[in-house]
């Protein structure tokens, strides 16, 4: 299990006070991230192998979101490794070790250039990586898109959207869709997949359906083509009672 502890900034909090779904999601990106920079898979490994991790989805639950300036700690681990494929469960846990949110992920190891998956050299993780994966709601990764998604404006692919890798950021694409869709206060339960890269000076035009419990979106390019796929739950959903 690979950890780091921090502290809630009000810059990640809602209107109550405390962590937003948004802060959530930085959250979880930044622990990714730091494991990687931690064994020497960050943006100098990209450059040298041309290869690096790209995320296919997530799924994400929250549980009892900490107020501004708690003590959290953040941790992450692989329970399944096959080829150029990880899963990884993420855990965001109180100082008295109380669970507060989880998240379930997937991962593709790519050849920038080619554009293509590539089996990952052995030995990139170390044996404390891995672990047991966390307990979820049973769900599946392939999210179902209604028949009545209805289209938003499209939208113009600034570099504000876009990371190291060149094409848009994880995080940043589904804070754009939570906000587009009106999912960004109250949104208790996530999930989302990432089919096509979206770049620079592109269009997304998104559409969306509302659902029982909540809201789904969509975003597509020029030729109609999913690009990402999103499902947010609302308050009052019981997805989180079982965990």
């Amino acid at each position: 299990m690979y950890s780091m502890n921090c502290r809630i900034r009000y810059s990640e909090t809602d209107m109550t006070g405390r962590l937003s779904m948004n802060g959530l999601l930085r959250l979880f990106q930044d622990i990714g991230y730091n494991h990687a920079i931690d064994r020497n898979l960050g943006m100098e490994y990209t450059k040298r192998t041309g290869c690096t991790w790209y995320l296919l989805s997530w799924n994400i639950w929250s549980i009892s979101m900490p107020a501004a300036g708690e003590q959290v700690t953040v941790s992450t681990y692989i329970y399944d490794y096959q080829a150029s494929l990880a899963y990884k469960s993420i855990e965001l846990r109180d100082a008295l070790g109380r669970l507060l949110a989880v998240g379930d992920t997937k991962w593709v190891y790519m050849d920038i250039e080619r554009q293509e998956p590539a089996e990952a050299p052995d030995g990139q993780w170390i044996n404390t990586d891995f672990g047991k994966k966390a307990e979820t709601p049973q769900t599946s990764r392939r999210i179902e898109v209604p028949d009545d998604m209805r289209m938003t404006e499209r939208v113009y692919v600034k570099p504000y959207l876009i990371d190291t890798n060149a094409h848009g950021n994880n995080v940043k694409l589904t804070e754009l869709a939570m906000s587009i869709s009106g999912a960004d206060a109250g949104c208790i339960t996530l999930r989302a997949e990432f089919k096509r890269q979206v770049r620079k000076e592109t269009y997304i035009y998104p559409y969306i359906a509302d659902r029982e419990n909540g809201v789904s979106a969509v975003f597509k390019d020029e030729n109609g083509e999913s690009l990402s796929v999103f499902e947010f739950i609302y308050k009052g959903d019981n997805l989180c009672g079982s965990l």
